[in-house]
């Protein structure tokens, strides 16, 4: 079972209860811290502070080159610049200017410079560690002091800036507080001649660069120069200017002719094409008629077009050859002779025509790629030309202005004026600013409480135990039936019994000093009307009315109390329920089942009983062999074969009458009436009702005999019956005879144990002897020599309706012995007599003998001892009880110490006002 999430918020009080429950752990760390505080605050050597203000104003950088001034100052900027400015003034160069300026290096104690108490604590504590080791003390050699003084130096210092303005705030700490002042001074002042040094020392290197650019770049400007020059005597070349654009026009010219040409050369082409298919005459003719413009065509064709118009005209009235048609054909025809001598000539014309234009185009395109060609040959020479002469102006230009730049860093460049200066110089401190007394205390109250307070809540983080209801039921998830308080170490005397030894009674366990007065224990838990541990009282009556409730829906018969692990108090747990029932009128029997460590018998004297190991072990084990019915009924024999798992047959003699039990693992098998009347036996019963004919009765006599088996395997295996049919008649047979059986209260008894071999499971007759058994049994079961076994066993103690079962002699076998058949039916008999059991077992983690009780009980009270067992290991127990599906009923928060325990001190207190009032 897994815990239910925890998703309640906490309750401020919550916290509250936390610090009161460990307020002597925060009150211890508050002192210790606070002490200590004082002790360190008031050895500690007054350190004086002194400070010094620089302004850096707004530094204007020139471009060595130009000789622009660059500004691109802004927030981030002079930010950036005062963290860089504030990092120069605690560099080593700084530091020891300032230490060759005041000599520090001189003084005789360089310790005396540390103002860190840490540091020189732990200074100190190396030195004498090393002593008390007995190694020497290492010399330090001059590298290593100046590095130890420069660093100490380093800690006195703090540079802050001013906001909002150009000012550094230089601080110095010492113990002298002339020292401290002269620190603050000589650092600034030192920092300043560190500044403007650099500056003079970039001034001559930028100086001696530009020196060696210009040489550099003399060199670059002679070469390029020579390059150039060399060009142009290399391609004849002067100057290129408006030769590239006389080349581009002419080039743009001939390809407008050129395009001209080509296109009347295709317009004639097209045309020569056309007329190859004309030779004058009909449609033709007059096709070319369109393609060539001619007047002499148009002329001839007109002729043609009326000459067969008259031809059409006269057909119509002349025959064929009359002078007029003849003479209109033949002047068709000579038209069409010349319209074809004039077509052929233009073809002629058009043929020169295309020849010329083909040789004209050729001739354009060569011309043009030639100057195409020598285009691209100048924009090469151009492209060169104009690199080359950039290359001279360029390095012309570099040169003379860095001869410019040269000439005016020579004048100017031992003249230079720092932008940092001293604002305000430091004077010597009239008072020292550490330590701060009342600062220290105030944060070593507020540390303190803060260690107590995180020890306190880290404490209770780490308690993984079950302290509260909130806690069983989020990590549980069970009921909490009783919160039980811790016993009041002493009883109030004037509610003691006179002559009675009051017993100091704990909630982990019962103590043997305690148990001494074994008489008057039960009786001396509690008194009345006004007891000497009232809210014990009170929290136990609760208890007894919750696990009541808690099982409204059937009656609570048995009750199982254990816990988790030893001394959580389950014993004296299930003592006071007990007691409590008992008070309330029921009849109430304590099982001390707890066979490994008993505690439950130590309450009353109970040396002459058994105990429950004695009657699992020794009074439940009674061998069954020979003896008298007087000694022992049917019901004794049979519990005992049944819970010893026996094998045989048992034999009941009584005058002439004889009847054997067959029993098969403690369990009746089968019945045989040897005296049994003949009209009464089951052949006889069987033909009297017709079910089976004589010859079927004595056919299977014979089997019977020859094979020994059962008159009923026979008959059903030879098909004489089914078995639905025997299964009635059967059953009443074997009724009769185990009537007759328990009928025997005199005469004796035998019992011949056979091996379970000897038996042919399934020749049995198929009868439920136990619910025959059930059947017969009017009443109670007649076992009067187990129920006189058990209640010689049972111990009555001085409180009324109260007994107690002890544990008896510890057996080895414990867990065999609770898992039995034999503590079920003891259990079983005991529900019957007492109205409840309240059985004390054995912790459930360290051994499993609780939960082998635990299916046999109504429900499972479980102890929690308030900080005892881990939580985890609580939810491991109910979760073995949850796989057993045993019934929990819930939890007992016992011990619990209401002086710390939050709001049960409040909630006891309301007990503790009503029983004072009363009283």
């Amino acid at each position: 079972m897994d815990s239910p999430e925890h998703e309640q918020t906490t309750h401020l009080s919550e916290y509250f209860h936390i610090l009161l429950k460990h307020k002597w752990l925060i009150l211890v760390s508050l002192i210790l811290v606070v002490a200590s505080t004082a002790f360190v605050t008031l050895r500690l050597r007054p350190v004086y502070g002194a400070s010094c203000v620089m302004i850096i104003e707004k530094e204007r950088t020139t471009s060595p080159l130009t000789g622009k001034n660059i500004e691109f100052e802004s927030l981030f900027t002079q930010s950036f610049s005062f963290s860089t400015h504030a990092r120069l003034i605690t560099s080593r160069p700084v530091i020891q200017r300032v230490i060759k300026d005041l000599k520090l290096g001189q003084l005789p104690k360089q310790e005396d410079l540390e103002t860190s108490p840490i540091r020189s604590f732990f200074s100190r504590l190396k030195q004498n560690v090393r002593i008390l080791l007995g190694q020497p003390l290492k010399e330090l050699t001059t590298i290593q002091k100046q590095d130890n003084l420069i660093n100490s130096i380093k800690n006195k210092i703090s540079i802050n800036p001013v906001p909002d303005t150009h000012l550094l705030n230089i601080s110095a700490e010492d113990t002298d507080p002339g020292r401290a002042r002269d620190l603050a001074n000589s650092l600034a002042k030192s920092f300043i001649e560190f500044n403007l040094e650099n500056r003079l020392n970039a001034s001559r290197n930028t100086l001696s660069w530009m020196s060696g650019q210009l040489y550099e770049n003399q060199k670059k400007l002679e070469n390029a120069e020579e390059e150039f020059l060399a060009f142009k005597q290399r391609e004849k070349l002067f100057s290129l200017e408006g030769r590239q654009e006389g080349i581009t026009d002419k080039i743009g010219n001939l390809n407008n002719i050129y395009i001209q040409t080509r296109n009347r050369r295709v317009e004639v082409g097209s045309k020569l094409k056309e007329l190859a298919r004309s030779d004058g005459s009909g449609i033709e003719a007059q096709h070319a008629r369109t393609l060539i413009n001619n007047p002499m065509i148009d002329s001839l064709y007109s002729q043609l077009l009326q000459a067969e118009i008259d031809l059409s005209r006269l057909s119509k009235v002349y025959k064929s050859k009359h002078p007029k048609i003849v003479q209109v054909k033949t002047a068709i025809e000579n038209s069409e002779q010349k319209l074809r001598a004039e077509i052929q000539k233009e073809v002629k014309n058009l043929k020169a025509e295309l020849a010329f234009l083909t040789e004209k185009e050729i001739a354009l395109k060569k011309t043009i790629d030639e100057l195409e060609s020598d285009a691209l040959s100048t924009n090469r020479k151009e492209l060169k030309y104009t690199i080359l002469q950039r290359n001279v102006d360029n390095h012309q230009k570099l040169y003379d202005i860095l001869l410019e730049r040269i000439k005016e860093s020579t004048i100017t460049g031992d003249i230079d004026v720092s932008n940092i200066r001293i604002a305000e110089e430091a004077v010597v401190p009239s008072s020292p600013i550490k330590p701060n007394k009342r600062k220290n205390l105030i944060m070593g109250i507020i540390f303190g409480l803060m260690i107590g307070i995180g020890l306190a809540f880290l404490q209770e983080y780490f308690d993984k135990s079950l302290r509260t209801e909130e806690d069983i039921q989020n990590y549980l998830g069970l009921p909490v039936l009783a919160v039980i308080p811790q016993a009041e170490k002493k009883k109030d005397k004037k509610h003691q019994a006179p002559g009675v030894k009051a017993p100091h009674a704990t909630h982990a366990g019962l103590s043997k000093t305690d148990l001494s007065s074994e008489s008057t224990y039960l009786q001396d838990l509690f008194f009345e009307p006004n007891p000497a541990d009232f809210r014990a009282a009170e929290a136990y009556r609760t208890l007894r009315t919750n696990i009541h409730f808690s099982s409204m829906n059937r009656r609570l018969r048995s009750l199982l109390v254990s816990s988790t692990i030893g001394a959580e108090g389950k014993t004296f747990t299930a003592t006071n329920i007990a007691y409590f029932m008992a008070q309330a009128g029921e009849s109430v029997l304590m099982i001390d089942a707890d066979l490994r460590k008993p505690a439950l018998s130590h309450v009353v004297h109970s040396q002459n009983s058994v105990g429950l190991a004695g009657l699992l072990s020794g009074i439940f084990g009674t061998e069954v062999r020979n003896g008298s019915l007087a000694e022992f009924q049917i019901g004794d024999l049979f519990r005992l074969l049944w819970m010893q798992k026996k094998t045989g047959i048992l034999s009941l003699i009584r005058e002439n009458e004889k009847i054997e039990l067959i029993f098969y693992l403690g369990k009746l098998v089968d019945l045989n009436w040897v005296t049994r009347p003949e009209d009464e036996k089951l052949a006889s019963v069987l033909i009297s009702n017709r079910m089976i004919t004589r010859e079927q009765a004595k056919q299977a006599f014979i089997q019977q005999k020859t094979t020994g088996q059962k008159l009923g395997f026979i008959l059903l295996n030879n098909g004489f019956l089914k078995k639905e049919d025997l299964t009635g008649p059967l059953t009443i047979h074997m009724m009769e005879g185990l009537r007759k059986a328990l009928g025997f209260s005199t005469g004796n008894f035998s019992f011949q144990e056979r091996a379970e071999s000897d038996f042919e499971t399934s020749a049995f007759d198929p009868v439920d002897f136990i619910k025959i058994y059930r059947q017969l049994i009017i009443g109670e079961e007649p076992i009067a020599y187990l129920k006189q076994k058990i209640s010689a066993a049972l111990v009555e103690t001085p409180i009324k309706n109260l007994f107690l079962l002890p544990s008896g002699n510890i057996p080895p076998n414990p867990s065999e012995l609770l898992s039995s058949d034999r503590m079920s039916f003891l259990l079983s008999n005991l529900q019957k007599r007492f109205e409840v059991l309240v059985i004390d077992a054995p912790p459930i983690m360290p051994a499993s003998d609780a939960l082998l009780i635990a299916p046999h009980v109504s429900g499972v009270l479980l102890v929690v001892k308030d900080g005892a067992a881990n939580r985890d290991l609580v939810s491991k127990t109910v979760e073995k009880l949850n796989m057993a599906q045993i019934n929990i009923l819930g939890v007992v928060l016992n011990n619990v110490n209401i002086r710390k325990a939050g709001y049960y001190k409040t909630y006891f207190k309301n007990y503790a006002k009503y029983y004072t009032e009363g009283a």
